[in-house]
């Protein structure tokens, strides 16, 4: 036969039961590791008590069961903020001490140590990236803040507790002069106990992290408790309590080694908030680096790596390489460019997920493999709205094999949102690319001339500097294309432009500005700088042979006009306009000499291999 269950026990179960079936009703708005570990503590306390007992003498009280189930349940709600249980101690302890200082009848004092462990039990009805946010919060976001207190005080009315809990709970963040909630109570409106667990509450905020500030000093969270005395705070209270800090303060610590049965909560919290941070930032169009950057930095959060690197597919060469890299040995990993079948790379393909600790050194060329300290890694590729393969992201560490299943899966759910977000980028880039590059040539087109141009101008108005102007028209273009048809006319425009780019400094602009005209700018460019740097280009564009596809070859002429600014104008069409003139000149020039040539009977007719005459005067 059954024994019956002693009367501890029944209520025990009682307040399981209505505990559970309340934290339930909130799961529906918050979606918590805490939700489900406090009522899986709740409900596996409660089993484990309902056996029946070896002796009598084993049976734990009505009391201590109460208790122990309500630190529970507390302690894995609360574990989401602080893991190591130490909050609520400490706020318990100061409370307690106030409470007993300011007077309360025993009888209150045992609710509001209740009630100091359940004040924010009603925060998993808030969600966690609203709790967590750095910044200001909106007003909607501070409408879901305020519900917390009632859903707290509903929480507890299904639980046989004193009913001094319950109005504890519900007003404490009521304030003294009557602006607070959830009900707008005011001065001794305010149940006592509750205007304890504001001072308590308010103080034990100053002194501890939060997202959005640093952590306050003991001075300066006193000043702020003086600051609202007759606001939000009884003054008669805070002046308790102030008094009291030196003798209660140093019996609570603020750190503690987190407890192992509740590092599930917090990493479940972690993950939660980081990938919520994740999704709202990457969204913001930051481009290709700037989403790996942000992905960097939320990533170390939860996932602990020494270096970190994106890479872009090439499916032409099929390889990747480095686009971002971040941490030890950046520079060296920047370099990287590894086939897609290779070591890690290779198998995350194959098998289309992270996979973890892999050797860095296959990435690495010779030198680098022999002398790097990275030791493990995972890689993960990244896949676009299509399913095309976009990239790889990657994560090292200086400890060899030190990554597990979990951080493989936490860097698979950050890729699944990032792939799309880099293609994108991706997309656009090469669609900013294509409307400023010249389809023929490469080169930067006009609509990038001006847009740089305007910039260099503004720049040198500013540090009182140089910037020169040449323009390349090409001489008797137009013979080119009417003899030889305009596909050796286009041959020879590329010609000419790949003598151009490699003629010009990195820092240097040329573009195609039209036709067979070039415009080349040169910043920190004088006039008798400009002047060499015009002679040069010609000399290195009459001495460069076009091949044509039967065999033949010819040379191009080029007219060149140069203006610097400020001394020619002050604005892009007042150089322009000067170096049009100039280039006008020169060709009018090498016309003269070209004639004169024919007439003694040493010119060429094709095209044009004519001597360039001397340069004009700027």
């Amino acid at each position: 036969m059954t024994r019956p269950l002693p009367p501890a026990r029944l209520l025990l179960l009682a307040a399981v039961s209505a505990v559970g079936g309340a934290l339930l009703l909130v799961g529906g708005q918050a979606v918590s590791g805490a939700l489900l570990v406090g009522i899986g503590v709740g409900l596996g306390t409660a089993a484990a008590l309902a056996r029946p007992p070896v002796t009598r003498a084993e049976e734990p009280s009505a009391e201590y069961v109460h208790s122990s189930l309500v630190e529970a349940l507390a302690g894995a709600i609360d574990a989401k903020h602080d893991p190591s249980g130490k909050r609520l101690q400490r706020r318990r302890e100061w409370a307690t001490a106030l409470a007993r200082a300011v007077g309360l009848p025993p009888a209150d004092i045992d609710a509001l140590r209740t009630a100091a462990l359940l004040l924010d039990i009603g925060q998993l009805a808030v969600p966690d990236h609203i709790l967590s946010k750095p910044g200001p919060l909106s007003v909607e976001e501070f409408h879901k803040i305020r519900i917390h207190p009632e859903v707290s005080a509903g929480l507890i009315e299904g639980v046989p507790l004193p009913k001094a809990v319950g109005a504890f709970v519900r007003s404490h963040h009521e304030r003294w002069d009557g602006k607070g909630y959830p009900e707008g109570l005011a001065k001794d409106a305010i149940p006592v106990g509750a205007r304890v667990l504001a001072v308590v509450d308010n103080y034990d905020a100053l002194v501890s992290e939060r997202p959005y500030r640093d952590r306050l000093t003991r001075e300066a969270a006193i000043a702020v408790l003086r600051e609202e005395e007759g606001k939000s705070l009884d003054p008669s209270i805070v002046e308790r309590f102030i008094t009291l800090l030196p003798s209660i303060e140093g019996g609570a610590g603020h750190e503690g080694a987190v407890d192992s049965s509740l590092v599930s909560i917090v990493t479940a919290r972690r993950e939660d908030v980081a990938l919520f941070e994740i999704s709202q930032a990457i969204s913001a169009g930051l481009g290709v680096e700037g989403t790996a950057q942000l992905l960097a930095q939320k990533l170390r959060r939860v996932i602990p790596y020494s270096s970190a690197a994106l890479y872009l597919y090439d499916p032409e060469r099929r390889s990747f390489k480095a686009a971002f890299t971040e941490g030890i040995e950046a520079d060296v990993l920047a370099t990287v460019h590894v086939s897609a079948e290779a070591g890690m790379f290779g198998q995350s393909l194959r098998e289309q997920r992270a996979v973890a600790n892999g050797d860095p050194h296959v990435c690495l060329d010779a030198r680098a493999a022999a002398t790097t300290r990275l030791r493990s890694s995972i890689v993960c590729p990244l896949y676009g709205e299509r399913n095309e393969l976009v990239g790889a992201m990657a994560i090292y560490h200086v400890t060899p094999g030190c990554y597990t299943q979990d951080e493989c899966r936490m860097l698979e759910m950050v890729a699944r949102q990032a792939g799309p977000v880099v293609s994108h980028a991706l997309q656009l880039s090469r669609a900013q690319e294509e409307a400023l590059t010249d389809p023929l040539t490469g080169l930067p087109n006009t609509r990038f001339l001006w847009m740089h141009l305007t910039q260099e101008l503004a720049r040198a108005a500013r540090q009182a500097s140089r910037l020169a102007l040449l323009l390349v028209d090409v001489d008797d273009f137009k013979s080119v294309n009417d003899n030889e048809g305009h596909p050796i006319g286009d041959l020879a425009l590329k010609e000419l432009a790949a003598v151009l780019r490699q003629a010009v400094r990195p820092y240097d602009v040329c573009a195609r500005y039209g036709g067979d005209e070039f415009v080349i700018m040169l910043p920190e460019c004088g006039r008798e700088e400009a002047e060499e740097r015009l002679r040069d280009l010609q000399t290195k564009i009459a001495r460069h042979d076009v091949r044509l596809p039967d065999g033949r070859t010819f040379t191009l002429g080029v007219s060149i006009g140069a203006a610097v600014f400020p001394r020619d104008g002050d604005s892009s069409e007042a150089l322009l306009a000067a170096a049009d003139a100039r280039m006008y000149q020169d060709k009018h020039r090498w016309r003269e000499q070209g004639d004169r040539d024919r007439e003694h009977g040493s010119g060429d007719t094709f095209p044009n291999n004519l001597p360039r005459p001397p340069l004009h005067k700027m």
